[in-house]
């Protein structure tokens, strides 16, 4: 536990340490562009860009083609199940990351859910909705954003797709405080794994229109992305879209 508090202090250091230097090149002239997701900091661009093509060969020729068996032997409740047994998962974490915030209403709300959720129905059926215990979204980067942290260089990472230096570093924050990350490290990834897989799978009629359709994948989803985590900073949660985890250009 101290280890685990101990990288959390050191990432929460690194967090302003970036912030003050690596971003000291962005036009803070363009914050209100930023704040309103009409513009992204994007001096990797071709960087970005590269790693976006690794990231759908890998999608092609692994992914997809699992997310389409799983779509075609798994009847759509049953799909839907599953997506709520890992959306139940990580109401803990959210429950932590409120109390971070300080909003401790929604941090005992996501406690709330977890419990009816996991004793009615092991999570498969979210039953806490029935009982006015609304689902909320919340994670670190978001906690960084509303303290204020610009959002950095908008990033691609390997197979993680994209984000930007505060949401990735959210994204290690996150990590260390998940209850579910004290488990054994195999049953984490596992975990963790299957949970990807079940948003991949949710998203895919999304991710595969944004494919055929969009005319520069990778600006749009840099756009898309920006606005998405914009909107959770700001509350703004019409702007709250889906954003597959790996893209073509």
């Amino acid at each position: 536990m101290n280890k685990h508090f101990r990288h959390i202090i050191l990432n929460c250091i690194c967090i302003f340490f970036i912030n003050s230097n690596l971003w000291s090149d962005e036009n803070t002239s363009d914050d209100n562009k930023i704040n309103n997701g009409t513009y992204v900091y994007d001096p990797y661009e071709k960087i970005n860009r590269s790693i976006l093509k690794f990231n759908i060969v890998v999608d092609d020729i692994a992914i997809q083609p699992v997310v389409t068996t799983y779509k075609a032997i798994t009847p759509d409740l049953a799909e839907k199940g599953i997506s709520n047994f890992f959306s139940n998962l990580k109401e803990p974490l959210k429950a932590i990351t409120f109390l971070i915030k300080g909003d401790i209403k929604k941090s005992i709300n996501s406690i709330g859910r977890f419990v009816a959720n996991s004793t009615t129905s092991l999570g498969f059926y979210d039953t806490s909705k029935h009982l006015g215990l609304k689902k909320n979204n919340i994670d670190m980067g978001t906690v960084i954003g509303k303290a204020g942290i610009g959002s950095g260089p908008y990033l691609v990472i390997p197979i993680i797709g994209p984000t930007n230096m505060r949401d990735f570093t959210g994204r290690i924050l996150d990590y260390y405080i998940d209850p579910i990350s004290a488990l054994n490290n195999n049953s984490s990834i596992n975990i963790s794994a299957a949970s990807i897989m079940s948003t991949r799978a949710e998203y895919d009629y999304e991710i595969n229109d944004l494919k055929k359709n969009s005319n520069d994948l990778y600006n749009s989803i840099k756009l898309l992305y920006h606005q998405r985590r914009m909107g959770g900073i700001n509350e703004d949660y019409l702007r709250d879209l889906p954003v597959p985890q790996i893209y073509i250009d």
